[in-house]
């Protein structure tokens, strides 16, 4: 979920940041790292994303867990096309990973100079591995939106909420929200920092994490 795009034209482009994470409700902490890479051309992009974090324990790093996608889209106006997969792993206490692999179409039904908003559906399969040994594998829709808030030219915040529900079990969803703050300091350099929440109705788990970044631009 999420991660954000990468706007600079045709060509590669991205980001890597490092910094701080704290989980919740444990409250434990830990460190997290983000990276993007992205290739666009036209309107044609192709982008993969990660976020891992590990929390400390006796000076020691336990429990990694992070969020990897990859995915292709076509910009036609304000609709976009779109392939993608999306990774889970240690995100929630005792499911072990949850696997995303789906195609769809979102549009933007609000754009401002400040603020924009676009929503999009698409059928998944969706694979989920427990720590149990429980293998739960389904095909689902999957609803996504996102609301953008442009502050200023270098403050914004983008709130992201997705959500799956199976076509198999009409109990089993998966909601992933995510709310991101990023803050320019320099044409290379911003201060992004974010809270990933996640729920599992199939085991009733949930958890969130708390992060605090420096981000690196590069092209």
């Amino acid at each position: 979920m999420r991660g954000q795009a990468t706007q600079s034209g045709d060509g590669i482009a991205g980001k890597i940041g490092f910094g701080y994470a704290l989980t919740t409700p444990t409250y434990a902490s830990g460190i997290f790292q983000f990276s993007e890479v992205g290739y666009e051309l036209g309107n044609q992009r192709l982008m993969g994303t990660s976020e891992l974090s590990g929390v400390f324990e006796n000076g020691n790093i336990r429990r990694p867990n992070g969020v990897l996608n990859a995915g292709y889209d076509y910009n036609a106006g304000l609709l976009r096309l779109f392939i993608y997969t999306n990774y889970e792993f240690g995100v929630i206490t005792g499911l072990d990973s949850n696997t995303i692999v789906g195609a769809g179409a979102r549009y933007m039904f609000l754009k401002f100079d400040r603020f924009t908003f676009d929503a999009g559906i698409a059928p998944i399969y969706d694979r989920a591995a427990y720590a149990d040994n429980t293998l739960n594998e389904t095909f689902s829709l999957s609803f996504r939106g996102r609301l953008k808030i442009f502050f200023s030219d270098f403050d914004s915040l983008y709130l992201t909420w997705l959500y799956l529900h199976s076509l198999d079990e009409k109990n089993n969803e998966w909601h992933a929200a995510d709310v991101v703050n990023n803050t320019v300091l320099t044409r290379k350099i911003s201060l992004r920092q974010g809270y990933r929440w996640r729920y599992d109705t199939f085991s009733g788990a949930a958890a969130g994490l708390l992060y605090l970044i420096a981000v690196f631009n590069f092209e």
